[in-house]
């Protein structure tokens, strides 16, 4: 079972047991992430992803790995190392884990969270005309964001989204 993941450049060609993987479409970049990931017997392995690598979260209470590149989201059983979902093509830009262990991700205009599935996402409603969200860390409970208000010509403000409630306050 994966326990611990992290990203690397390209190892050498036999380093480690690797892992590919990849999706099958007409559209696909060239490019290529290495995740290296630690099992619970401290076994350690490469994971080839398609696209650069992003982020990368653990999820306990899913039983899951939720890893983003520029090219898909892949979602992974922690127990098989086995994919379970992938979503070609997605315009998330960030990826975190909230305080209970479920997957926040964001494009530049919009916030998801993901629990067992990555193609069934919750959209968290967002007041206002923002763009640019960046995930700035998490104080207790709450993510503080950064974003810009674009009728006020992008001028930038700080959020907080509350974990368990989902509402976005002025941080």
């Amino acid at each position: 079972m994966i326990i611990s993941a992290e990203v690397i450049s390209q190892p050498l060609s036999g380093e480690y047991e690797e892992v590919v993987y990849d999706f099958s479409s007409e559209w696909k970049s060239a490019y290529w992430g290495w995740i290296k990931f630690t099992d619970d017997d401290y076994s350690e392995w490469v994971g080839e992803f398609r696209g650069e690598v992003i982020g990368i979260e653990i999820s306990e209470r899913f039983n899951s790995v939720l890893v983003l590149t520029k090219d898909c989201l892949f979602l992974l059983d922690r127990s098989t190392n086995k994919v379970v979902e992938i979503v070609e093509d997605p315009e998330y830009v960030q990826i975190t884990l909230s305080p209970q262990q479920e997957y926040i991700v964001a494009s530049d205009y919009e916030i998801a969270v993901i629990r067992e599935s990555a193609k069934k996402p919750y959209y968290i409603n967002i007041s206002g005309a923002i763009s640019c969200i960046r995930f700035r860390g998490w104080k207790e409970d709450k993510l503080i964001l950064n974003c810009e208000d674009y009728l006020e010509y992008g001028e930038e403000i700080d959020l907080s989204l509350d974990s368990e409630t989902f509402e976005i306050d002025i941080a």
